[in-house]
């Protein structure tokens, strides 16, 4: 969805940024049902397996 580009840039240009993860995260939930709760799952999963610590 076009809407999500602008975090997923983001995310490319600052990936160790705990702050650009947060916000996508925070977006996805608010725009997603409960449905698609796995979608918000998979960028929590991103975020584990891209920041360090």
């Amino acid at each position: 969805e076009d809407a999500y580009i602008p975090f997923e840039e983001e995310i490319l240009r600052h990936p160790y940024s705990v702050k650009c993860w947060i916000k996508y995260i925070e977006h996805k939930q608010i725009k997603s049902d409960h449905a698609h709760s796995s979608a918000v799952n998979l960028i929590y999963e991103r975020a584990l397996r891209v920041l360090p610590g």
